[in-house]
């Protein structure tokens, strides 16, 4: 009876270092599967861009989104197991196109608002930004954002008081903007 239990034991360690080791396999498997598919994504994404001209931004969009998930892939390698010298060669290169492209975009960004002059509402002319809840003696009553006011003054605390039809109340300077693109954006949204 002993023998028997030993060897069901050695045979069921035996199952579960087997599967074990099938699981592992898989999980390898479906790791280098995706980084496959990236680099085939990528491939593509080049080859349309050096073909067609009317799709070009959407395939760079395509071939830059490749090279992330493949920088995240390579970046989490299953077991912790280390990357061969081509992995880690793959993983420096497109990192750095990465960083490349994103200087690029932050470039362009920056000189398209140096040239951009922000539309300004008039002197004493403020909008609200967020929603605000005014306390008045019968209760509360709500500002919607976009909401346009009048500064009356500023207060000593930086706060401003400003008046809205009938009411008029005191506002924080970071609730309020007279940038008139952040109103339209704001009346858009809602």
């Amino acid at each position: 009876m002993k023998t028997f239990f030993s060897t069901f034991a050695a045979i069921l360690a035996s199952a579960i270092v087997i599967f074990s080791v099938f699981a592992a396999k898989s999980r390898l498997d479906k790791w280098e599967n995706a980084k496959a598919a990236c680099l085939v994504e990528i491939r593509l994404a080049d080859s349309e861009i050096n073909w067609s001209e009317t799709t070009e931004t959407e395939a760079m969009y395509r071939r830059n989104r490749a090279k992330r998930d493949l920088v995240s892939i390579l970046k989490h390698k299953p077991f912790w197991l280390p990357l061969t010298k081509l992995e880690r060669t793959m993983l420096q290169n497109y990192k750095s196109d990465l960083e490349a492209v994103s200087a690029a975009r932050a470039s362009e960004a920056q000189q398209s608002n140096d040239n951009k002059t922000p539309r300004l509402a008039p002197e004493g002319i403020v909008y609200t930004t967020v929603r605000l809840s005014v306390r008045l003696k019968t209760g509360l009553i709500g500002i919607e954002p976009g909401t346009e006011l009048k500064v009356i003054n500023k207060n000593p605390d930086g706060s401003l008081h400003v008046q809205s039809g009938n009411l008029v109340t005191d506002v924080r300077v970071t609730d309020v903007t007279n940038d008139l693109d952040v109103v339209d954006a704001i009346q858009n949204r809602q």
